[in-house]
């Protein structure tokens, strides 16, 4: 199953709904790094030890189903295999 992204500039962006689930993960992951850092007074953009890139991927890995069957569920997408190939789900990311 694909998703549609329509950005503020009017492109289209496709990509499978897990892509786009990794995509979400990422974005949390780098959310809950920035939030320790201003909760710990630093700097993330001068003091670089906490890229680890290894670790955010293992967060990536670990949240994925769960991101994943949030994203069903609030768009209510059943991803039970079907033969057919579906469309794009335009999602409204204006909210």
């Amino acid at each position: 199953m694909n998703v549609m992204i329509k950005s503020r500039s009017g492109n289209e962006h496709v990509m499978t709904i897990e892509t786009y689930a990794r995509w979400l993960c990422l974005i949390e992951g780098l959310d809950v790094i920035t939030k320790a850092g201003e909760a710990n007074n630093i700097d993330l953009n001068k003091d670089t030890s906490w890229v680890k890139p290894i670790a955010l991927q293992n967060y990536i890995e670990e949240r994925f189903p769960a991101m994943l069957h949030d994203i069903c569920v609030e768009e209510n997408i059943d991803l039970t295999p079907t033969p057919n190939i579906e469309p794009a789900i335009p999602l409204n990311l204006n909210n």
